[in-house]
């Protein structure tokens, strides 16, 4: 990532509680990756039954849960790809990949970090995600490419959660 852009990242928004990106500094992030390099996807992360998490704890603990999420996503991205909390339990991460195999092995690594369990108040929870990923070939704009990423976290929260799905290329019209 070049200086700049490092640069901008750091000094940008942050969510507090998390201290991660916020959203508006992660489009800002996602728009220059994608005029940069396509050899990457997005993946979109939603903690799953959060609200569920958040009755049987109680909303701290559930804080507790998703600070828990940032501090591993911090590990997975490293300082080249910073990962942003983009409201409520969701969270988004860009990854190097150079094509469906190497998103699915960067998703499922994802999955499984986070969906270990996360030690709140001396006891163990589980905690999954789910995730929507969504390469950069497929989109021409920041905008799209999440539009893509977030029908395929849907449709992995569909298929009951704890799951990835890729988002297809969507065809073209030639008229």
């Amino acid at each position: 990532m070049n200086l700049a852009l490092q640069n901008t990242i750091h000094s940008a928004p942050h969510d507090p509680m998390t201290m991660l990106a916020a959203a508006s500094s992660f489009e800002v992030y996602l728009s220059s990756r994608l005029r940069g390099v396509r050899g990457m996807a997005l993946l979109l992360i939603d903690v799953d039954h959060m609200a569920d998490i958040n009755t049987a704890i109680g909303r701290q603990s559930g804080d507790d849960i998703l600070r828990e999420m940032a501090r591993r996503l911090r590990v997975i991205g490293g300082p080249g790809n910073p990962p942003a909390r983009l409201g409520g339990d969701r969270f988004g991460l860009v990854v190097a990949c150079d094509n469906r195999d190497e998103a699915e092995e960067n998703a499922l690594a994802v999955l499984r970090i986070l969906g270990a369990p996360v030690t709140v108040l001396g006891h163990e929870v589980a905690a999954t995600v789910s995730i929507g990923v969504a390469r950069g070939h497929i989109a021409s704009s920041s905008r799209s490419l999440m539009a893509a990423a977030s029908g395929a976290l849907m449709a992995a929260k569909a298929a009951g959660g704890h799951v990835w799905r890729v988002a297809l290329p969507q065809p073209t019209l030639n008229g």
